[in-house]
């Protein structure tokens, strides 16, 4: 049997016996509720309405006597009764209406009931009439007919009156009287009765509650153990894990079967997930090593790290895209370049970035055939300078001999000079001495011709 059926069938008796519990207790409690109902919310509603009908005919009767013995209608005796008239009797239309009102549902109504009820109220009819005859009289100033009115016919009408109030209030509270034993007698023999079940309840509940709570004991030992072992493996604590061995056909069995199932499918997807990280191990491996045109193979059930993979094998992708597949092609070219050696390429490499320093490296190459072109030019044209400087080296030495010769023919003119220069300083003194002698000679003729 399952766990259900063999609870169902423990239990049954006492459901049983709880069902029959329950429609009895439901029976009884309905009956009590019912007496409590009409005892409280009908039978004393109305016993109270009475009640207050009985008040004010009470003191409506003692009113109307102090209408008829007030001296006069401007006495204060006489307004304070007649306003106090009025009073009683909205206060018994207010007790009459809700009266009416439970009547006319007909619900817990018995005949004798409506039948007082209706002697109350042709009561009621014969003595308001003699109450406003009353009072009229005496507002006229005729006291006697007030009196004799009163005394003759309103005052034994108002005693019948509060006669058959009195007896609508006995009649409802002799149904009380009379419901509320048998209310009390229920409730006394529901008490045993529900005592003596909840006894046997308990006894069967006991035994049933043993033997099944044994049995899942046992049961959910194994399953403890098997939880235990499979959150080890999944705790990374063992490498392998067991199924539960439990091969009942109760609801253990086919939780130790669900269990069992989640196991093998969570071992399974540790076992895709392992086998994926150590490919995604494999792959950084290679990245490690330059090479960027990988991909990681493996697939597991798990969206997350599927999800991650995916990502994965999107950026390399894009980063081989715009770099390059392999990262030491570049590292071999930009040592290439490092020693002005830019015939390198990046072979069989579409990544932007190699594309981009295979440009770079045709660029500078003819850059450098250019410059090379032009320092030939340079060359050739320095050979000219040369030729042009030797040429300029030999006038030079031609020129520098004749300077010599030059120099030797200005030594001796200027020997001559020098020569001429002593003669003309001989000459100077000459003329000195000559200018000398002529300045004499003038003097001297300048005396001769003054003696003269």
């Amino acid at each position: 049997m399952s766990i259900s059926q063999k609870l169902y069938s423990g239990f049954g008796l006492m459901i049983f016996l709880i069902i029959m519990l329950t429609i009895i207790g439901i029976n009884r409690v309905s009956f009590i509720d019912n007496t409590l109902y009409d005892i409280v919310d009908v039978n004393s509603v109305k016993q109270r309405y009475a009640i207050n009908f009985r008040g004010s005919v009470h003191d409506r009767a003692i009113s109307i006597r102090d209408v008829v013995l007030s001296e006069d209608k401007n006495s204060v005796l006489f307004k304070k009764s007649i306003e106090d008239i009025k009073k009683l009797e909205e206060f018994y239309a207010n007790s009459a209406k809700p009266m009416d009102e439970i009547f006319s549902k007909k619900e817990g109504i018995e005949p004798k009931e409506v039948e007082i009820l209706n002697k109350i109220k042709g009561v009621e009819v014969q003595t308001m009439p003699l109450v406003k005859k009353i009072i009229e009289l005496k507002l006229s100033g005729d006291n006697e007919k007030a009196l004799d009115l009163l005394v003759k016919e309103a005052s034994p009408l108002f005693s019948n009156w509060l006669k058959v109030i009195n007896e609508f209030i006995d009649y409802q509270e002799a149904k009380n009287q009379k419901a509320t034993p048998q209310a009390r007698e229920v409730a006394s023999n529901f008490s045993v009765l529900m005592i003596s079940i909840l006894i046997i309840s308990l006894i069967l509940g006991s035994l049933v509650a043993y033997f099944i709570s044994r049995q899942l004991s046992n049961s959910a030992n194994i399953i403890q153990n098997g939880l235990q072992e499979f959150f080890s493996f999944l705790n990374k604590e063992k490498n392998s894990t067991n199924l539960i061995a439990l091969d009942s056909k109760d609801e253990f069995g086919k939780m130790a079967n669900v269990i069992n199932k989640n196991i093998q499918h969570t071992q399974n997807l540790i076992i895709q997930d392992n086998e994926l990280i150590e490919d995604v191990k494999r792959v950084v491996n290679e990245v490690k090593k330059g090479k960027l045109n990988q991909k990681i193979d493996k697939t597991t059930q798990n969206q997350s790290l599927e999800e991650l993979k995916n990502n994965f094998n999107e950026m390399l992708e894009n980063t081989a895209k715009n770099v390059c597949e392999d990262i030491n092609k570049i590292t071999t070219v930009l040592d290439s370049f490092s020693k002005l050696d830019f015939r390198a390429r990046i072979q069989n490499d579409n990544g932007v970035v190699a594309k981009g320093l295979n440009n770079l490296a045709q660029i500078i190459n003819d850059m450098l055939v250019e410059n090379k072109s032009n320092g030939l030019t340079l060359d050739e044209s320095s050979n000219v300078l040369l030729q042009n400087v030797d040429e300029l080296n030999k006038s030079s030495n031609e020129a520098a001999a004749s300077l010599e010769e030059t120099a030797a023919v200005l030594e001796q003119i200027t020997s001559s000079i020098r020569n001429s220069t002593e003669n003309i300083v001989k000459m100077a003194r000459y003329s000195n001495e000559v200018t000398s002698s002529s300045k004499e000679g003038e003097n001297l003729a300048n005396q001769t011709t003054i003696a003269m």
